[in-house]
C-alpha cells in the first residue's frame, strides 16, 4: 500500500513530476529558453535527490525488518544492535530530509535573512535616537 504524506514525502507525486520534467528536458525547444531550461534542470536534480533519499530509506527499513526477523527467528539478541544501528542511520537521513522540507520554499531562507536584516537595521535606527 502506498501512503501519501504530502510535501517532500509524497513519493508518487515526486516520481510523476520527475517523469514530466525529464520529458520536457528531452524536447530540444526547451533549450531556446535558457532560464527555463536551467530551472527545469535544477528541479530535476532536486527531485532525483529526494527520490534517492526516500528509496534509500525504504531499503534501510526493509533491511532492518529482515535483521529483526532473523534475530527473532534465531533468538539472537546480538543482532538487535545491527537493527538499532540501521534504524539510527535511517532516522538521521529522515531528519535531514525533514530539515530540507522545512525550507522547501525558495523564499524561506531569503525571508529569514530579510527579517534578520530588517530587525538589525531597525534596532540600529532606534538606538541612535
Amino acid at each position: 500500500m502506498v501512503k501519501h504524506y504530502g510535501g517532500i514525502f509524497d513519493y508518487d507525486l515526486k516520481k510523476e513530476r520527475l517523469e514530466e520534467v525529464l520529458r520536457e528536458l528531452e524536447d530540444p525547444a526547451i533549450w531556446n529558453d535558457q532560464s527555463r531550461a536551467q530551472a527545469m534542470a535544477k528541479e530535476k536534480g532536486e527531485l532525483e535527490n529526494v527520490l534517492n533519499v526516500l528509496d534509500g530509506l525504504a531499503t534501510q527499513l526493509e533491511d532492518a525488518q529482515a535483521m529483526l526477523d532473523l534475530a527473532v527467528e534465531a533468538d539472537d539478541e546480538s543482532l538487535l544492535a545491527d537493527v538499532q544501528s540501521e534504524l539510527s542511520s535511517a532516522e538521521e537521513e529522515l531528519a535531514k530530509l525533514e530539515f530540507r522540507r522545512m525550507f522547501s520554499n525558495p523564499m524561506d531562507i531569503r525571508l529569514g535573512y530579510r527579517d534578520w536584516e530588517t530587525d538589525r537595521k531597525s534596532t540600529r535606527l532606534n538606538s541612535s535616537h
